[in-house]
């Protein structure tokens, strides 16, 4: 390409025409295409010797695309890429044009392995090149250490002294800029001890460098040299790299910071660097106590609230009872106080409650006096709120994952707080709300009160419930918090509305329902009066706060249903209006969540009467928000199409309409049916809304756009910056509606059927949604209960089971389909993963009992009640082990992620541990759908498991080191050979040797599951397991005899070890032999079954058959057996009698009532109706054989509430 064609394309590609600039770039692309190396040469000659500099430049800018062709250039090309590109960075003369090529030589580094001479040649200049060029070598000499930290680092030791000196006074500022950036960039990717403590000594001049210029004014240089310092402190070797200069570096940036002279941004950045210093330095900072001199700039920089800026909006400045001047600001408040908040808040969670508290809580008391400025008292008030948050968050400093620490401590409570330092806290938030003169410095005491409840609420511990009733308490902080909603002169009606708000973070679910009930009258004679306010804000917070109360108190709250219910539906239904636009939206959005609580404190019959004239305003605006036409809403949600957002103000009323329409609808259940008709079209509408996501070319990092919408701009490799940008106003409601339209399929039930088309129809939509996992998740987990309800309403119109499901075959399959085609490529981490899982485990049930809720009893003389067909089974077991592929492999690395900071970041280790659970959840609801695919399709499923299935967890069945991994691949090989028999013959080998060391491993799960499967497998292929009887027994034995096997977190594996044990006896009887009656006496002692229903069925079932038959081995001896099989019977009728109502649970439900603090779970059915009808016969006649006495001695040794059931079951 010539070089006057170069220069033509170079102006082309320039244009300001766009269709010129389209052409040349299509051109451009198809000579790379042909001709890369031809291109590359023009452009190099172009940049190296064109008269022009802004052609210079273009073609400096415009060698990033050629360069993407490098393995594509022969080598001649590839060396006169290196030449040209170092020529011209020391022989440049125009700066602007050499800093393009110095930034582009970075992209040159990447594409090549080696580039001989060029970082050593750049610091041999350095001490005799003139300023802008030592600018130009050192920026060279940075973006290679990022490119290409090799060819930098054994070039260090030579860079450090001719870097160093450039910091120096007198040179300008761009050079000493320059030179800090390069020894930041260098010194962070350094790992040899030598090397880095050498760059250590510069940490320091950079920092004095730093405060010289931003006394010189160069702003733009300060902030990119302290950027560069933060990155380089913060990183892998950040401990070592201050080992021998924290002090320095911490005082450096403190200076800066203190200074009021500089600019908010420069002092914002030292900020950065003076806390990432705190916060890595480690026991150099802590022996020093660095940390109280950032607490106390912190708190002083808190402080920077200039004398208009209160947090009151203008709207309140002409109420009668504020007589201060007040601001026309809600927040006018210095960028660097929240940043100085921000700091505080890092240095407590990093250092913890036990380093912290005390000189931060000695700081604060001083300052919270009356004598000091109001500002000042205010900045004490707000940190006490940011320590009790950052405090109540696990630290490194405070132990965590296996390192005990300072928050295991005796005495401490909440987050590390001693019993006396809450005290203090509450006790000083409580006196500034209470007394302080200022209302703005009461404004934050609320808020700072409230946020304190929040914290208690996060932490969910005993300490935190402690806390929280200390909060509730006769004469607490809610009693301070209700007298501070009272307007009076000089107390304006905004400082009510933090305390109310306050009141609803108190009000969270730390705390207990009892003290709700007991503070209720105090707290709805302080709300009450809040709702008629001219404030919209305030008469918005306090609907909340009363939606609040009415949540924590449930029925208790029906006292003030008949006497709120109208003033608040007046406010939803704008009859009443407080404010105007978007201040009035969020009053009636307000409302109308208050209208759900309400409704949820009385019964659905005693709302019925006011059904009507409730729901209608929020059908209304949920209708307005789907459209602005009511009409062209239903039509957009009975056709499944997307129809235009709202405007702002109408989606906000829509999104609270929407989680009252679910909340109201939950309650009421198929009450509700009567509203289904109107309320169905715009929930599908709004369902359906678009989000008009848009992306688009950038021509810089811009800030979010204006409008409802939200965006962000990213660089993408070969495009440039774009700007993605979505209505998330529009996401929101979708998923409102969404989450509305799952409560009413799960509670209305069969109501629901006249509209499952439409509805499924907009669902399987919604489950491949592009933008948002929530939206998804929500659509397919109502996927299941919706067709189940269009399989009740078909059976209510007298169709029978079959017929239902046959009904609605077409949209469970297509359902199916859907979430699996999903599941396996939804690699979010929002819930999506764990809800598609699950949804496409319910969807298969459907299809194998219909609407019925006994999965668990199908059994292989069970046929599904709709076949799958072969295409559906093969897209379920796809879905569902890649979803179970992708969650093993996120287990195994957060695990080792786990192992890895768990002695350094407790916090991190929460919050690891959190998703490594749901992780563990989306691959047990994997495995669980695959399972019911294998019960559906049995033989079937094989060449799609082996396909699909093995490679995935075929090598977890040997490898237990991963018991979560280990006890999934068990599940599903068991699953296999229990459901194909035969068919799956190969894999029974390999099973068996898992299934026996299994049965005595330590993971109580894996016991569970291997018993289990030595059951299946006895039933199923009992020659095939036959052999390992001799190893199985005594494990089954070692498992039932364990002194803790009735335990909670034993039990399950107990009951599956009992009844394994009876399938061993039954279907492999030879390999048992002379042991039987040995074993049949272990196995009726070991009787009941208690937790698992499926084995209870089965083992009660068999002993009732058992016995019947007269099986001498159940008997016993001489009838030895017969007091246990009595107790069996007695303890099964006792579990029928407590799930009909008619008598007591079991000893353990009856010995457990009184502890509070244990939530019970429902006890199982243990037996089929006629299996406790053959019990019945059989315990009536072992006492029509036995004499009274003897059946009354045999008894009274049992549980009362057994002896109970014993006697009615045998009462004439």
């Amino acid at each position: 390409m010539a070089a006057v064609s170069i220069t033509t394309m170079i102006e082309s590609l320039q244009s300001g025409d766009n269709d010129v600039r389209k052409k040349a770039e299509a051109s451009f692309a198809a000579a790379l295409e042909s001709a890369p190396a031809q291109v590359v040469r023009s452009m190099l000659e172009a940049m190296a010797s064109h008269p022009d500099e802004s052609t210079r430049l273009a073609a400096a800018v415009f060698m990033l695309q050629p360069l993407e062709t490098w393995p594509r250039l022969d080598e001649d090309t590839r060396q006169m890429v290196l030449r040209v590109f170092a020529d011209r960075t020391l022989n440049e003369p125009v700066f602007a044009v050499r800093r393009r090529v110095v930034n582009s030589c970075m992209h040159v580094a990447r594409v090549t392995s080696a580039w001989p001479g060029v970082v050593e040649g750049a610091i041999g200049a350095l001490p005799t090149a003139s300023p802008e060029h030592k600018e130009s070598l050192l920026t060279l000499v940075s973006r290679i250490a990022e490119a290409r930290p090799e060819w930098v680092i054994p070039q260090a030791a030579a860079l450090a002294a001719p870097a160093a000196a450039c910091l120096a006074t007198g040179n300008p500022a761009p050079v000493r800029a320059a030179a800090a950036g390069c020894i930041s960039r260098v010194a962070s990717r350094l790992e040899d001890p030598a090397a880095i403590a050498g760059y250590s000594a510069a940490l320091g001049p950079i920092l004095t460098a730093t405060r010289e210029m931003a006394s010189e004014g160069a702003e733009s240089e300060c902030r990119e040299v302290l950027s560069d310092l933060t990155s380089a402190i913060g990183g892998m070797n950040a401990r070592l790299l201050l080992k021998s200069c924290a002090a320095t570096v911490v005082g450096g940036a403190e200076s800066i910071a203190a200074t009021d002279s500089f600019s908010d941004e420069v002092r914002t950045e030292a900020i950065q660097v003076f806390i990432t210093a705190c916060q890595l330095a480690g026991p150099q900072v802590r022996s020093a106590s660095l940390h109280g001199s950032l607490i106390t700039l912190c708190l002083r920089l808190m402080s920077r609230v200039p004398e208009d800026g209160v947090m009151v909006p203008s709207a309140f400045a002409a109420l009668p009872y504020a007589p201060e001047q007040l601001s026309t600001s809600m927040r006018d408040i210095a960028s660097l106080a929240d940043v100085a908040e921000d700091a505080l808040d890092r240095v407590a969670s990093s250092f913890g409650a036990s380093l912290v508290l005390t000189p931060a809580m000695a700081a604060i008391s001083s300052l919270v006096t009356g004598s000091q400025p109001w500002n000042v008292r205010r900045a004490a008030v707000v940190a006490i709120a940011v320590l009790v948050n950052a405090c109540g968050r696990p630290s490194a400093a405070q132990g965590g994952a296996g390192a005990g620490g300072a928050h295991a401590a005796k005495g401490r409570g909440q987050g590390g707080f001693t019993r006396e330092q809450r005290a203090a806290v509450l006790a000083m938030l409580v006196k500034a709300l209470s007394a302080d003169p200022d209302p703005r410095v009461r404004y934050e005491a609320a808020r700072s009160l409230g946020r304190y409840a929040e914290a208690l609420c996060d932490q969910h511990t005993p300490s935190a419930r402690t806390a929280c009733r200390e909060m509730c308490s006769p004469g607490g902080a809610m009693t301070a918090l209700a007298a501070a909603c009272k307007p009076t002169a000089g107390h304006p009606l905004v400082v009510c509305g933090a305390a109310a708000e306050a009141i609803k973070h108190c009000l969270s679910s730390a705390c207990p329902h009892e003290a709700a009930v007991e503070r209720m009258p105090e707290l709805m004679a302080a709300l009450q009066p809040l709702l008629g306010t001219p404030s919209a804000s305030v008469t918005a917070q306090a609907l909340e706060t009363v939606a609040a109360v009415a949540a924590a108190t449930g029925d208790e709250f029906s006292a003030y249903y008949a006497p709120l219910i109208g003033p608040i539906r007046s406010i939803a239904s704008s009859s009443t209006v407080i404010g105007t636009g978007a201040e009035a939206a969020r009053v009636r959005a307000a409302a109308m969540v208050c209208l759900g609580s309400l409704v949820e404190s009385v019964s659905p019959e005693e709302f019925k009467a006011d059904a009507a004239a409730t729901l209608g305003p929020i059908f209304e605006a949920i209708t307005a928000a789907s459209s602005g036409d009511p009409a062209a809403a239903a039509a957009a949600g009975s056709a499944g199409t997307a129809p235009a957002p709202a405007s702002g103000s109408a989606m906000q009323l829509g999104q609270a309409a929407l989680t009252a329409v679910g909340r109201i609808g939950s309650h009421l259940g198929p009450d509700f049916a009567p509203f289904l008709g109107p309320i169905v079209p715009p929930l599908l509408a709004a369902a359906s809304v678009n989000v008009d996501f848009s992306a688009s070319q950038a021509e810089d990092e811009v800030h979010p756009s204006s409008g409802d919408g939200k965006s962000v701009v990213v660089s993408l490799s070969g495009v440039g910056n774009v700007r993605f940008q979505m209505n998330t106003d529009a996401v929101t409601e979708k998923q409102e509606a969404l989450s509305s339209l799952l409560d009413l399929c799960v509670s209305c039930g069969a109501a629901v059927g006249p509209f499952a088309p439409q509805i499924v129809a907009v669902l399987m939509a919604q489950v491949s949604e592009k933008f948002n996992g929530v939206c998804r998740a929500l659509a397919s987990s109502a996927l299941a209960p919706c067709i189940k309800a269009a399989v009740e309403y078909a059976q209510g119109q007298g169709a029978t089971e079959a017929a239902a499901v046959a009904s609605v075959a077409p949209m469970l399959l297509a359902s199916i389909t859907a979430v699996a085609q999903q599941a396996r490529q939804e690699v979010t981490t929002d819930g999506a993963p764990l809800q598609m899982a699950e949804a496409l485990k319910d969807l298969v049930v459907v299809s194998l009992v219909g609407a019925r809720d006994e999965v668990h009893l199908f059994t292989k003389a069970d046929t599904p009640v709709l076949a799958l067909p072969k295409e559906v089974v093969e897209e379920c077991v796809l879905g569902s082990c890649s979803a179970a592929g992708m969650a093993a492999e996120r287990i195994r690395v957060k695990r080792e992620d786990i192992e890895h900071h768990g002695h350094t970041d407790a916090h991190a280790i929460v919050m690891m541990r959190e998703d490594l659970k749901d992780e563990e959840t989306i691959l047990r609801h994997s495995i669980d759908a695959l399972g019911y695919v294998i019960k559906s399709a049995r033989a079937g499923v094989l060449a799609s498991f082996a396909l699909q299935a093995e490679p995935v967890l075929g090598p977890r069945l040997v490898d237990a080191s991963n018991a979560v991994l280990h006890h999934a691949a068990l599940c599903s090989f068991v699953d296999v050979c229990e459901w194909c028999g035969e068919h799956a013959a190969r894999y029974v080998p390999e099973l068996t040797k898992a299934l026996g060391k299994g049965m005595v491993g330590e993971d109580e799960d894996v016991r569970q599951v291997s018993c289990y499967g030595v059951g299946a497998l006895a039933e199923s292929q009992p020659a095939a397991i036959a052999p390992l009887t001799s190893v199985a027994i005594p494990a089954l034995l070692s498992v039932i005899n364990r002194p803790d096997a009735r335990s909670e977190e034993n039990e399950f594996a107990t009951d599956n070890a009992v009844s394994a044990l009876a399938k061993l006896l039954r279907h492999c009887s030879e390999a048992v032999g002379a042991d039987a009656p040995r074993l049949w006496t272990a196995w009726v002692k070991a009787l009941p079954i208690r937790s698992d229903e499926t084995e209870a069925f089965y083992c009660h079932a068999l002993l009732a058959e058992q016995v019947e038959k007269g099986n001498p081995f159940i008997l016993g001896e001489g009838g030895s057996n017969l007091p246990d099989i009595v107790r069996v019977c007695g303890e099964v009728f006792a579990s029928a009698a407590a799930a009909s109502g008619d008598g007591a649970g079991s000893a353990e439900a009856s010995a457990g009532e009184d502890d509070e603090d244990d939530e019970e779970e429902e006890p199982i059915t243990m037996a089929s109706t006629e299996t406790v009808t053959s019990m019945v016969g059989l315990v009536r006649g072992v006492a029509a054989k036995l004499p009274a006495a003897a059946l009354a001695t045999m008894v009274a040794s049992m549980p009362e509430n057994v002896r109970a059931a014993l006697a009615m079951a045998t009462a004439k």
